[in-house]
């Protein structure tokens, strides 16, 4: 069996909600998915990143969710797919796939966009969606867990209305409502 290198601290400390939760998938499901892919992108050049649940949580938020979807660009995942092998399998699904390794008993979704260069940030050496990408994201599909997602990362992040600058002007009108539920809002413990 082939070692992977342990992930920061940090990244675990940031999803140790996953391991209180009671999942027995703590070390061999979807966290099992960030250690073993990160240091394999990282050695291949795949560019990546991990979005919706992973980048909530190691920006600083309460994602109510589990996942560890990934976007990569066409190129990379075309790489991916030549590369896989006993570690990995990809498996295409038309606009999107999934990327698995036999050792874990889970799959990430993956989503292909043109360019992660100015959409993605490294946050204790895991690239994850940047701030303004990953709300952008998240207004788009705007439901009750999305709302308590972009509340929680304006509250994580101390963020205030200038950050709408940031956003598309299409979503800068629900930012701001979200930023008066973090304002008025408490925390529930």
């Amino acid at each position: 069996m082939h070692q992977t290198p342990p992930l920061d601290k940090r990244v675990r400390d940031a999803l140790a909600d996953w391991r209180a939760s009671g999942s027995q998938d703590w070390d061999s499901g979807f966290l099992g998915l960030i250690g073993r892919f990160v240091p394999w992108f990282d050695a291949e050049g795949i560019a990546y990143q991990f979005c919706d649940s992973v980048a909530v949580r190691l920006h600083g938020g309460s994602p109510p969710g589990r996942d560890a979807a990934l976007m990569l660009t066409p190129e990379s995942w075309k790489r991916v797919r030549e590369r896989q092998g006993e570690r990995f399998g990809a498996t295409d699904r038309g606009d999107s796939g999934w990327l698995s390794s036999p050792e874990v008993r889970h799959a990430s979704r993956v989503s292909f966009r043109q360019s992660l260069e100015d959409v993605t940030v490294s946050v204790y050496g895991v690239r994850v969606s940047s701030l303004p990408f990953l709300f952008t994201n998240l207004l788009f599909r705007m439901g009750g867990m999305e709302r308590r997602e972009v509340i929680s990362l304006i509250r994580a992040n101390d963020l205030d209305e200038s950050f709408r600058l940031s956003l598309p002007a299409g979503y800068r009108t629900a930012f701001v409502s979200c930023l008066k539920d973090a304002r008025r809002e408490k925390p529930t413990s």
